[in-house]
């Protein structure tokens, strides 16, 4: 029996590391900054497309026109869409501009993603309002490869409406292995504000009056019963992505995938070790 108890004890140990893996934090150093080993699973504020950067906030850029925009201390890379698919891959490692702007000519299908901040150290950031300083650290983790998918943002109507980002691998982005989280949009039907005035009524008519507006009366509300069960919450595929995001702590699917993976195999071993006995 201790024999089970420990075996099982190590698979749910290494179960809770692979999940850790997924929600990795940042270090800071003695030099105050602070550093992502990776930014898989990171999400990212996005505020526009093709706007001007204005400071702790994040573009993106679809024209070559438009590269110009994003001042000379910010962070940035090049992504390319991958067939299609709305998937972009970053062709290089994230770079710090360091005060000169990079020589940027985007070819057909790529995008320059620029994110800045003022600091990349939590505790002067805080002291400065400086909010964007860990979008900044976590871009600077991200490596040539690694992919981007996105909530809210229309690159062919150029709209960018509460922009997210996130971070993921290549087989995770085009796969689909990904979540935005719990949010939920309520869908409410309209309610009228036109308020109907009654002609008035003759005594004569009265009686008629009054069994035709309890007849329309009975009608509405069966109407508004009907209207009511038929309303749903519509366009899930914006609650689609876990965060599987790094400083928010969701892991979404795979974390209930690891979870089922080591109770089957907790459950199998036990089994087997009482067969033996």
């Amino acid at each position: 029996m201790k024999k089970i108890l420990v075996l099982a004890f190590a698979l749910l140990l290494c179960m809770s590391l692979s999940v850790t893996a997924f929600a990795g934090e940042y270090t800071v150093g003695e030099n105050g900054i602070a550093v992502y080993d990776t930014a898989i699973g990171y999400v990212f504020d996005i505020r526009a497309i093709d706007e001007k950067i204005t400071g702790e906030d994040a573009v993106i850029m679809t024209k070559n026109e438009n590269t110009g925009k994003t001042g000379v201390w910010s962070t940035w890379t090049i992504a390319e869409e991958i067939d299609d698919t709305g998937v972009y891959r970053a062709i290089k490692s994230v770079e710090a501009m360091s005060g000169e702007l990079p020589d940027v000519t985007l070819d057909p299908g790529q995008i320059y993603i620029v994110v800045h901040s003022s600091t990349s150290k939590p505790e002067e950031a805080a002291k400065e309002g400086w909010d964007n300083w860990e979008d900044k650290v976590a871009f600077m983790a991200v490596q040539g490869g690694d992919c981007f998918v996105f909530k809210g943002i229309d690159f062919e109507k150029g709209t960018c409406v509460d922009g997210k980002m996130m971070c993921l691998t290549e087989e995770d982005a085009l796969d689909g292995n990904y979540s935005w989280g719990e949010e939920t949009e309520e869908s409410t039907p309209a309610e009228s504000e036109t308020e109907t005035i009654a002609p008035a009524e003759s005594e004569d008519n009265a009686e008629s009056t009054a069994e035709t507006e309890s007849t329309a009366e009975t009608e509405s509300k069966d109407a508004s019963a009907e209207t009511e069960s038929k309303v749903e919450i519509i366009d899930d595929s914006d609650v689609v992505t876990s965060d599987i995001e790094l400083d928010n702590g969701g892991l979404g699917v795979w974390l209930w995938v690891i979870i089922g993976a080591a109770v089957v195999v907790v459950v199998i071993v036990i089994v087997m070790i009482a067969k033996k006995k």
